[in-house]
């Protein structure tokens, strides 16, 4: 699949991949079906992953959700100092799990 599709759209897939495999469907059934219904071929693996429970898209932390991007006063100060006289860094060398960020202004 290469890139992440939408969060909202991934367990859209989840959802039916897991009932379509619960209702009998082979591993080619499900990915025709898949396919026919939302355009997106996925692969046995990615399935197969699925239904095991390795992987899951209700846990996914590093895609951006919709939810997330909701308007606030937080995320008005954060763009506002992005664009504005502000910055982000981020360390280049994090610990695994742990990403330190920094916003700040700079003064004029």
């Amino acid at each position: 699949m290469g890139r992440y599709l939408p969060r909202e759209l991934r367990v859209k897939l989840y959802n039916d991949v897991v009932a379509l495999r619960r209702g009998g469907l082979t591993y080619k059934g499900i990915i025709e079906e898949i396919y026919r219904r939302y355009g997106v071929r996925l692969s046995k693996s990615h399935i197969s992953y699925w239904i095991r429970g390795a992987h899951n898209p209700y846990n996914g932390r590093r895609i951006p959700s919709l939810e997330l991007l909701e308007p606030s006063e937080e995320l008005a100060y954060v763009i506002g100092a992005k664009v504005g006289d502000g910055y982000v860094s981020k360390k280049s060398r994090v610990r695994k799990g742990y990403n330190e960020v920094m916003i700040g202004l700079r003064l004029s």
